[in-house]
């Protein structure tokens, strides 16, 4: 089966009333615009209101400068002005000493990386062979990022309820982990087997995680990888020797995974840059000191061999091998390491995280606005510090994310039929609506409630229309509320908005 394809557009930022105050544009006609584009001769980052050209950022939009038009490239959706979106300020020159466009200096980590011992879950008693005869249920063996168990856990009861009834038995490895068990050439090594500090875990009907026992050494149905295949060939040491879409092996997209900054709840930290967060990883002195985060112990991060690495090195421009801290192995220990700072270590440590990780733990951790190279200010995953709408992630003003990749072998046209129960769902533009569901609970953003879209691994965004929109829908689910129009079919929906989509009108 050939890779699925998908292509991006997005929507042109609506504008709100504008503010009392406003910086009124050099034009002494009566009559300046009639239209934004009107005003594009005075200011790139200007705007009409009331046939008068103002500043966007006084229209409530953005930071100033921000870009008025609709975004088309990389840097103006990065930059896009945004109504009801939180801003956090950093300033480059203020707080590291850096004030202009160049790249603070790396120095390499000494005698290389620490790491953590890692988190070996409760020991199992059951085979996993025996709890899927209970439950009447085939499996599918599945193996990659320790982010995946929350996303995992939300997807059992979709794969539970399907017929035939299917189930996980899972282990966390890592992203290329995930990879090399589909990828490798040797049909021994595209396996996974019972061995120490490996966490084995049935998904039931529930969701709930069991952990349970292989029987000796199974053929892995799905190498799961939050980046692409592309990625891991360095840490790997061969390039994925069958591009997908050959006859040989399969790639499926899943929903949209962001990664980000956490630091311990008591930290008065709000947000960092990309500049800033290289200096930290790639301790750079004089701007580390600055910073606070002069201690390599309490910077708490992940190996070359997790997306979790391979998204932000390239988003803070440190070499996946060459961070600077303390491995802290999985996603889950990372957590708990986090929330057991103590009060005076506080200001001193930082972690990252996948942000379905993150926004389970935000009474315990804070994650931080991100502000990406060439971007004015700081922003959230979502349009505020407590929201969790994904809005930034989806219209491109916060930059580290990537979608999920489920991997497998092929077989004739197609996977076995345990690996396309649970990736073939995946291939469609109109997702289940209980997948939509479960996404919606696990901190990740379906293809269709997109904006934005890359090519490659946190290559140059760019704008995305799917063809089938779900926006609406995901909004009620994220934002417990939605500002589109209900209907029970199209014959509710306005001839500008004509589908009826899980119950809102959407333009396709």
């Amino acid at each position: 089966m050939a890779r699925t394809k998908h292509v991006f557009t997005v929507v042109a930022v609506l504008a709100v009333a504008s503010s009392a105050a406003c910086t009124v544009l050099l034009d002494r006609d009566d009559t300046q615009c009639s239209t934004d584009a009107d005003c594009k001769a005075l200011s790139a980052g200007s705007v009409c209101r009331d046939a008068v050209c103002i500043l966007a950022s006084d229209a409530g939009n953005g930071p100033d400068g921000c870009f008025a038009g609709t975004p088309t490239t990389n840097d103006e959706l990065l930059n896009a002005c945004a109504p009801q979106v939180e801003c956090v300020p950093f300033d480059n020159c203020k707080e590291l000493g850096i004030c202009d466009a160049t790249l603070p200096p790396t120095s390499d980590p000494p005698g290389g990386t620490s790491t953590a011992a890692s988190d070996a879950g409760s020991p199992a008693t059951q085979r996993c062979t025996d709890l899927a005869a209970r439950d009447g249920a085939r499996i599918v063996y599945a193996t990659g990022s320790s982010n995946f168990p929350p996303f995992l856990a939300g997807f059992a009861p979709v794969l539970a309820a399907s017929d035939p009834r299917h189930a996980v038995v899972w282990q966390t490895s890592s992203s290329c982990e995930g990879v090399d068990r589909v990828f490798n050439s040797s049909a021994a090594l595209r396996t996974m087997k019972e061995q120490p500090g490996r966490v084995t875990q049935y998904y039931d009907a529930t969701g709930t995680a069991v952990p349970c026992l292989l029987d000796g050494e199974v053929a892995v149905d799905i190498g799961e990888s939050d980046v692409y295949a592309t990625s891991c060939a360095q840490r790997l040491g061969y390039s994925p020797a069958n591009p997908v879409g050959t006859p040989i092996v399969g790639e499926y997209l899943g929903p949209i995974m962001a990664m980000v900054f956490a630091v311990p709840a008591s930290s008065t930290k709000t947000a960092l840059s990309a500049e800033a967060a290289r200096s930290v990883f790639g301790q750079t002195p004089t701007a580390t000191a600055r910073l606070g985060y002069d201690d390599p112990s309490q910077l708490f991060i992940r190996s070359d061999s997790t997306a979790t690495n391979q998204i932000m090195s390239r988003a803070i421009f440190v070499e996946p091998k060459k961070w600077w801290g303390v491995d802290k192995s999985t996603a889950s220990n990372m957590t708990t390491q986090l929330k057991q700072v103590p009060s005076q270590l506080a200001e001193k440590t930082i972690g990252v995280l996948s942000s379905d990780f993150a926004d389970r733990e935000r009474g315990n951790l804070t994650t931080l606005a991100f502000q990406a190279r060439g971007q004015s200010c700081a922003y959230y995953t979502d349009s505020t510090k407590f929201a969790k709408d994904k809005r930034n992630v989806r219209d491109g003003h916060y930059a580290m994310w990537g979608p999920l990749h489920f991997y497998t072998r092929l077989e004739g046209n197609g996977p076995n039929e345990a690996a396309g129960a649970f990736a073939v769902r995946f291939s469609v533009p109109q997702l289940d609506q209980p997948l939509i569901d479960a996404i919606a609970k696990t901190s990740t953003t379906p293809l269709c409630a997109m904006k934005v879209t890359r090519d490659d691994e946190m290559g140059p965004m760019r704008p995305f229309d799917p063809s089938f929109h779900c926006g609406c829908y995901f909004d009620s689910l994220v934002g417990g509320a939605s500002s589109c129009t209900r209907c029970a079919g199209p014959q509710d929906c306005p001839s500008s908005q004509p589908a009826c989509n899980y119950g809102y009108c959407e333009t396709r």
